[in-house]
């Protein structure tokens, strides 16, 4: 998945589920996140660890690419 755009956790990774056909249950069992803590993510109540974002677009068929700024206005 390519996505260039700016967007939060919650975003991305409910467009990845979907894009993926999974419902959060499905998602859910295939990483052992809880389907209510994958809900409280995509609504932006819970912020997920890097590794469980990792994880969860990983299940969904997406890579999560970071690009560090270093505050120079880049």
């Amino acid at each position: 998945m390519c996505y260039h755009e700016r967007v939060s956790g919650p975003q991305i990774l409910q467009y990845a589920r979907r894009r993926a056909g999974l419902t959060q249950r499905q998602l859910a069992a295939a990483t052992g996140v809880p389907q209510p803590t994958i809900a409280r993510i995509e609504r932006g109540t819970v912020t997920p660890r890097l590794t469980t974002l990792e994880r969860l677009l990983h299940a969904a068929g997406a890579e999560l690419e970071t690009v560090p700024r270093l505050g120079l206005g880049v």
